[in-house]
């Protein structure tokens, strides 16, 4: 059985609140691949690594061009003895290993489609979600956790994490540019849908490649995942998000939901 490795948090039911962990769990699921998780230390993440013998990120140099940076997810795969980081990585891995699985990177232009929606996600929504669900996932962890990450966290906002929660209009600015990248990736269904629609093709399914599930999918997933734990699904800023673009989010979101089960 395939070993996910994560960070641990305090959040309500305990568990996994890395999007880019969320990603493997997804593909591992929509695989139907066999697999459990373990859950290490976000303040110990490098001893905890080395005693699970996890490398170092080998996608995340030093100047020197060593690895330097510990990080999850990883994976562990007893059938083949494999230790794997990064989650591209880790999915490529899992392609190439079960090819009789649902394959997320095929060599053809939906791997490389795929990339460019996972660049548009990362350059244009995380960042500007990144404030706003990190100020609420701090308010889950410890204290302890809330001093070391704190630092980061103010050098990525340039403004004190007490100030950025004393005015909500700092939030707002944040969720309005998020929705701006989401826009963004909705004109991409839309142009879609239109073609299919002219070529008498009927109604696409929920994801970004109409009926197939891709790995732009588990991009977006992961993304829409971490912030529904974070923010929580009774939220009025989950709930807001789920309507965006004509309740788009929402519904992918309720589609993505049977692949996004932990197992311990």
């Amino acid at each position: 059985m395939i070993t996910i490795f994560d960070l641990d948090s305090s959040y309500p039911d305990g568990k996994s609140l890395s999007p880019y962990a969320c990603r493997v769990r997804i593909a591992l699921n929509y695989k139907n691949l066999p697999h459990k998780s373990t859950f290490l230390s976000p303040l110990a993440l490098e001893a905890e690594s080395k005693a699970h013998n996890i490398p170092a990120n080998d996608t995340e140099l030093k100047p020197d061009g060593t690895p330097g940076k510990y990080t999850i997810p990883a994976i562990h795969d007893p059938t083949t003895g494999r230790i794997i980081t990064d989650s591209l990585s880790i999915i490529a891995y899992l392609d190439q290993t079960y090819p009789d699985t649902h394959q997320f990177t095929s060599p053809d232009l939906g791997r490389v489609a795929g990339f460019a929606v996972e660049d548009l996600v990362l350059s244009q929504i995380v960042p500007h979600l990144w404030p706003v669900v990190t100020s609420r996932v701090l308010g889950y962890m410890t204290e302890e956790f809330v001093q070391a990450f704190k630092p980061t966290y103010e050098a990525g906002i340039g403004m004190s994490l007490e100030e950025f929660l004393a005015n909500s209009e700092h939030a707002e600015k944040y969720w309005t540019s998020a929705k701006a990248g989401l826009d963004a990736l909705e004109r991409f269904f839309e142009k879609s849908e239109r073609v299919a629609g002219e070529r008498g093709e009927g109604p696409l399914g929920p994801w970004i490649g109409g009926s197939r599930f891709g790995y732009a999918d588990v991009v977006l997933g992961g993304v829409l995942l971490w912030v529904s734990r974070a923010m929580g699904e009774e939220s009025e800023e989950w709930k807001g998000l789920r309507e965006w673009n004509g309740g788009r989010w929402g519904r992918f979101f309720d589609a993505l939901r049977p692949y996004t089960v932990i197992h311990l």
